[in-house]
C-alpha cells in the first residue's frame, strides 16, 4: 500500500508475517528520511499504478515521478531522464489509459500524452485547442480524455487526437 499528500512524502506501508497479526510499519520512500526541506515541499496531486505495477505520481514543486516496481527506486522523471525533460515541475494530475499512455495535466504548460512503453512524450497545449494551458484536472471516458482548466473543459479524442474547447 502506497500513500501520499500535500506535504507528507511518499511512503509505503510494509506488513510482515501474517497480515492478521503484523504490525504495519510506514517506510517513507521519498524524500530520504534527512531532507527535511524536500519532504515540506512535496505537494502530490496525482498517483496511479500501470498494468505492469510501476506507480506514478504528479507533483507540484519536484515534477512527475516513477516508482520502480522491483527495488522501489523513485526516479524523478523530468530531471532524471531526458526524454522527459520538458515536463515542468509542477504538474497537477494523472492517468494512465488502456493503450499505455500517461497523461499529465500541468500548471501552464498544458497537458503531455507519454507512452509508457516507448517513453514517446507529445505535449498539446492552448495552441492544439485546449481552453488553458493550466490543468486542474484530467478525466477518462470511453476512447476520450477530458481536462478542465481555469477557462473551460477541453475534450481530446484519443482515436484523432482532436482537441474541442468548450468555454
Amino acid at each position: 500500500l502506497w500513500l501520499s499528500g500535500a506535504q507528507t512524502g511518499i511512503s509505503k506501508i510494509v506488513i510482515n508475517g501474517n497480515r492478521r497479526s503484523a504490525t504495519p510499519k510506514m517506510v517513507l520512500v521519498y524524500p530520504e528520511k534527512t531532507d527535511n526541506q524536500a519532504k515540506s515541499n512535496i505537494n502530490t496531486s496525482g498517483a496511479f499504478q500501470s498494468s505492469d505495477g510501476t506507480l506514478y505520481f504528479s507533483t507540484s514543486g519536484i515534477g512527475f515521478l516513477r516508482i520502480e516496481k522491483l527495488d522501489n527506486k523513485l526516479i524523478r522523471l523530468n530531471k532524471d531522464d531526458k526524454r522527459f525533460e520538458a515536463i515542468p515541475w509542477n504538474t497537477t494530475s494523472i492517468l494512465a489509459d488502456s493503450d499505455s499512455c500517461v497523461w499529465v495535466g500541468t500548471l501552464g504548460v498544458g497537458i503531455w500524452k507519454i507512452n509508457a512503453q516507448t517513453g514517446k512524450a507529445t505535449s498539446i497545449t492552448k495552441n492544439e485547442g485546449l481552453t488553458h494551458n493550466i490543468i486542474n484536472g484530467l478525466a477518462m471516458q470511453n476512447n476520450a480524455i477530458w481536462a478542465t482548466s481555469i477557462n473551460g473543459i477541453s475534450h481530446i479524442d484519443k482515436n484523432t487526437g482532436a482537441v474541442t474547447g468548450y468555454y
